[in-house]
């Protein structure tokens, strides 16, 4: 199936979950797609994503809502995939943090958190499994607030209904004052109840004041301060401005019932309140051999600037590659200048079953020849380079142990090939020793790649430490 790529990049959202292994990532792209009506994520992924199980790697999920595209990354956790995680967050344009009510928040997803701020990245919070026997969704919104910024910011839009077994059975809208009733199996909007006001009062209050405060509107100020009505669609357009200005982080409230309570409720913070490409200024780009160019924007009609994010090789699909638009337009049959800071410049053709990708949106392209994950794609007539991501230098070193002399060489193609998809990861190889040395994040990055030999390319290897001082190779 050939997608469409929306006339007008205002349309699309780009947004990378973040979190770990565990928290419900993959399970919280299932519930979103059925709310949107897509057939399924699996379908989702293999006509529009670099193909693979999630386990290998980023996989896109392309949904529509409410007349936009929705572009959603999925990472299998970032503890162990570094390089993924930070291509997925050159990829998008907002991070949903995905947050496990039952497990709470790791270190990494703290680290992460930090680094999206740096960047002035929008950022939403998402909790899931919230009628999990064990979920503690106030404790966990409490821990969101002190763990991330410090708790600037970050404040719930929505407020867990229990029924009278305690069952999570709707949401209380902290916003509109407005109840998503659930518990007959489909949604139900309708008013509050006089004790739901009481419950919500604090929480209401604190978002009105960010909000109106982030607005820099003082008539909605004096309004607020003296108590007065202020119309919804104002409160509305400030919560989104705040938003995407980095001044509110919301969190809402999800559950893995059948009947995917809150999935549209944060589909419609996701197109309401997350920047489209437009909002977001494309990274800098230079001339391949780093003379200036003039700044690039997010135009269809532009010159081509596309980044290669992720390459996925497999023996029975051959090679996807995940790639995003910043300007111009993908098309089949097309030319392309290939152009990175550890690859040869080369001119490649996109194949005639190529989908056209307008600036904004990303897809899978197939079978482009010899690119890598961070290579620049631009029209061989106006060459261009991005600026390179930022991306941590591997420190945790292993050799292979026990592989026979005649499986070395199918051994180092395999890891070469997962080098080129997986910019974290460096090889060494020493002809005269045979000696194969990787460079990985850690531990469970390697264990990752052991994983990925086996289950992919058919070959099982030991790693052990290095008995050399591997210092003295590099």
């Amino acid at each position: 199936m050939t997608r469409t790529p929306p006339i007008d990049p205002a349309l699309i959202r780009n947004v990378v979950l973040v979190g770990p292994s565990r928290g419900g990532k993959t399970t919280l792209v299932e519930g979103l797609a059925r709310a949107t009506g897509a057939q399924s994520r699996r379908r989702a992924v293999a006509e529009g994503a670099a193909r693979g199980k999630p386990e290998d790697g980023l996989s896109l999920t392309p949904l529509d809502w409410q007349g936009h595209r929705l572009n959603i990354l999925d990472t299998h956790g970032y503890a162990d995939a570094v390089g993924e995680v930070r291509a997925g967050l050159r990829a998008a344009d907002a991070a949903l943090f995905v947050v496990s009510a039952s497990e709470g928040i790791d270190p990494a997803t703290t680290l992460l958190w930090d680094e999206c701020e740096a960047v002035g990245m929008p950022r939403a919070i998402v909790l899931t499994k919230a009628d999990h026997d064990e979920a503690d969704v106030e404790g966990t919104v409490e821990e969101c607030q002190d763990l991330f910024g410090g708790g600037q910011g970050v404040l719930p839009l929505y407020l867990p209904l229990h029924s009278d077994d305690e069952i999570v059975a709707g949401l209380i809208a902290i916003l509109t004052l407005r109840i998503r009733d659930y518990s007959t199996g489909s949604c139900v909007d309708r008013a509050p109840d006089p004790q739901h006001l009481d419950l919500i009062a604090d929480a209401r209050s604190a978002l009105l004041e960010l909000i109106i405060t982030a607005s820099e509107d003082e008539h909605l100020m004096d309004m607020f301060l003296s108590g007065g009505d202020i119309a919804m669609e104002s409160l509305v357009s400030g919560m989104e401005q705040a938003v995407r200005s980095g001044h509110l982080y919301p969190l809402l409230v999800t559950t893995t019932s059948p009947e995917g309570l809150g999935m549209e409720e944060l589909l419609d913070v996701l197109v309401k309140a997350f920047p489209s490409p437009r909002d977001q200024s494309p990274p800098m780009v230079t001339a391949p051999d780093g003379s200036p160019r003039e700044p690039i924007a997010c135009d269809p009609d532009g010159p081509l600037c596309a980044e290669v994010v992720q390459t996925v090789s497999n023996s029975d699909d051959g090679t996807s590659c995940l790639v995003r638009v910043f300007s111009g337009t993908l098309r089949p049959d097309m030319h392309l200048h290939v152009a990175g800071l550890h690859s040869a410049t080369r001119v490649v053709t996109t194949p005639p079953d190529t989908t056209s990708l307008g600036a904004g949106d990303m897809g899978a392209v197939m079978d482009i020849p010899g690119v890598e994950a961070g290579v620049t794609l631009s029209s061989p007539d106006h060459p261009l380079l991005l600026e390179p991501w930022g991306m941590p230098h591997p420190r945790h070193p292993v050799t292979i142990r026990d592989h026979s002399p005649e499986d070395v060489e199918s051994l180092v193609l395999a890891l070469r090939q997962m080098a080129l998809e997986d910019p974290s990861l460096t090889l060494e190889v020493t002809v005269e020793t045979g000696q194969i040395l990787l460079w990985c994040m850690d531990e469970a990055h390697a264990d990752v790649i052991s994983e990925r030999l086996s289950t992919r390319h058919g070959i099982s290897v030991t790693f052990e430490t290095p008995r050399v001082d591997p210092a003295s190779t590099t």
